[in-house]
């Protein structure tokens, strides 16, 4: 066994502790959502399309560590959180989106130049 072990390490394999798995739990959420969808991003790679009725979360197995959570719909605020998930642990996250002002949610519309006067 230590012999195997010496040629894995002579032999330029990296080894490292296992970092063990947790699992993230998420309910995404907002005022008058109703049948919207959110997109939720765990560390910048897209999870899933998550419907935002309350109670039809999801749950996903992650590594163990920091991980950064973001959750984003169409006519809400963005929502980014750093967590930690602990091994053989359960981490849960009520996501609550707020909804943005409809002034800041309307597409910017182009002024066209009014020509100078002479």
């Amino acid at each position: 066994m230590c012999l195997l072990l010496l040629a894995v390490v002579a032999g330029g394999c990296k080894t490292a502790e296992p970092t063990g798995r947790g699992k993230i739990c998420i309910d995404v959420y907002g005022r008058g959502a109703r049948d919207s969808e959110a997109q939720v991003f765990i560390d910048g790679a897209k999870e899933c399309d998550v419907s935002m009725e309350k109670g039809k979360g999801f749950f996903l197995f992650c590594a163990a560590g920091q991980h950064t959570v973001k959750a984003e719909a169409a006519g809400f605020e963005l929502y980014e959180k750093k967590i930690s998930v602990k091994r053989n642990t359960t981490k849960w996250l009520n996501v609550r989106l707020k909804r943005l002002d409809p002034e800041e949610a309307k597409p910017a519309e182009k002024v066209a130049e009014k020509p100078a006067e002479k």
